[in-house]
């Protein structure tokens, strides 16, 4: 098979696929002072272009210049508005193997696709799920990713070649490619081959009953070793017992795991202890007996990293290592940062609990329950606010909708504005026709006075602000069409 090189990443800074409307003719104004003039001029134009759009040359190109992905795997990072507020927060990149480019109608205009098969999240330590970004068609196999709404999309590997079925396009334009373009080898960074040499070195000086873990970052995944003196090295890689849902191996991932010699885990974490099964594993793992060959065990550590956990470059790992009598041990010749884990002293799965016990002693509210979504709420005084854990990191998200149905203008943006510039801890944000007030609390070390402090915190903040911004803007508070449930604590 005919090979190439993979394409460049492409960033789509000005997007000319996205149709105009009124309700995105204010899209990037966040804390900005558009005057009502400003904005009812803004929504005007957005009318105007709307009943003369149709794709230009810019965008026509954009669709040439995706089609340089067809016959890849690659990551596509879609944009949300909260990107310009929080700029560590927005959808999940997905990935998936591109097969091809389509032009199809929508709300009687043509709009383009990204067509990706086989596709996976790949989550971040304070993003969202972006699966509901993407759309089916009945005529393309495959799901298709709105050029409208994307951001970035890079290549990751070749795939193979799979003919992409043609479909009906408007106007004569591409809807798809028939003939995946010839492939080439995956470019690797040129630091992978001396950070082997390192890491044999470092393998070279660990003495028995000490350990080396290569976790990557904002990631579960890891690689470790373990020093076993005359019977020689253990070297361990991530099992799915110890990933979250979305982080989790896919079987390709397994089955070059054991392509490449891995054994894979014996049992859950529970049965395969060294006393219950000395051999076993829950990881997937090698036993190098001595004398052992360090540069072998780099090597195929390096090529596990890169080829199967898709780490593009050794500075996306960290290091930890101690001995049996939790001593540190220090590598600076790795050149990796020491990584710095989270030690939360409960299980991830009582959070909700003990956040839970903790909101009643603070409210006096004996009787609060958590809803299906380990989330408890609680009025207070003119607000209802709201608590959860997030699932994959010790914190929890306190949020309160103040308004809601109400009509964006200059003077709200202003006031939300001077929300944010008075109160540091608390954070307001206009999404739609709400506002909102969200904060958050960490859970790790889980500490009952921390949450309290916390809560209350927020509580006393929020608490009758939602009827000073209806005073003003009108709309509707948390309590408008329901009856007092909950006194005020």
């Amino acid at each position: 098979m005919s090979k190439k090189r993979l394409p460049e990443k492409l960033t789509i800074s000005t997007n000319h696929w996205k149709v105009p409307s009124e309700e995105n003719a204010l899209d990037g104004v966040v804390e900005g002072r558009p005057t009502e003039h400003q904005v009812a001029e803004a929504r005007e134009q957005a009318r105007q272009e709307r009943a003369v759009w149709k794709p230009n040359q810019e965008a026509l190109d954009l669709v040439e210049k995706l089609k340089t992905f067809i016959g890849f795997r690659v990551c596509v990072q879609f944009w949300d508005s909260i990107m310009f507020m929080l700029d560590d927060e927005g959808p999940y990149p997905l990935e998936g193997d591109c097969t091809g480019v389509v032009v199809e109608p929508r709300e009687g205009f043509p709009q383009a696709f990204l067509v990706i098969n086989n596709v996976v999240e790949i989550p971040t330590p304070h993003g969202f799920s972006a699966l509901s970004c993407l759309e089916e068609s009945r005529s393309v196999t495959g799901q298709l990713a709105p050029l409208a709404r994307l951001y970035l999309v890079w290549a990751v590997k070749q795939t193979k070649t799979v003919p992409l079925k043609k479909t009906t396009t408007l106007k004569g334009q591409v809807a798809a490619a028939a003939n995946l373009p010839a492939m080439s080898p995956e470019k690797v960074s040129v630091a992978w081959a001396p950070f082997a040499e390192k890491l044999a070195n470092a393998l070279a000086k660990l003495k028995e009953d000490q350990y080396l873990i290569l976790p990557i970052k904002r990631s579960r995944r890891f690689v470790q070793f373990a020093g076993q003196g005359s019977y020689g090295l253990r070297m361990e890689a991530t099992g799915n017992a110890y990933l979250g849902k979305h982080d989790e191996l896919n079987a390709d991932q397994i089955a070059a795991l054991e392509k490449l010699g891995w054994n894979p885990p014996t049992g859950t974490p529970e049965a395969s202890t060294p006393e219950l099964d000395p051999d076993g594993s829950p990881n997937f793992c090698i036993e190098f007996r001595a004398p052992v060959k360090y540069a072998t065990v780099a090597n195929l550590a390096v090529q596990t990293l890169r080829e199967i956990l898709r780490v593009p470059h050794p500075a996306f790992l960290e290091y930890e290592s101690f001995n049996a009598d939790s001593e540190i041990l220090v590598f600076p010749e790795l050149g990796l940062r020491v990584a710095q884990r989270e030690q939360a002293p409960a299980p991830q799965q009582n959070l909700p609990l003990l956040l839970l016990e903790a909101i009643r002693e603070t409210t006096g509210a004996t009787d609060l329950e958590l809803d299906g979504d380990h989330e408890v709420s609680i009025r207070f005084g003119s607000s209802l606010v709201s608590v959860r854990p997030y699932a994959d990191r010790p914190y929890a998200l306190v949020y309160s909708a103040l308004l809601r149905n109400v009509e964006p203008n200059d003077h709200l943006l202003r006031t939300v504005n001077d929300l944010n510039t008075r109160e540091r801890l608390v954070r307001w944000f206009v999404s739609g026709t709400s506002v909102f007030a969200v904060a958050e609390i960490c859970l790790a070390p889980f500490v009952p006075a921390h949450v309290k402090t916390g809560f209350t915190h927020f509580c006393h903040v929020v608490d009758g602000v939602d009827q000073v911004l209806q005073a003003d803007f009108g709309g509707e508070t948390a309590f408008a069409h329901m009856p007092i449930s909950v006194a005020r604590h």
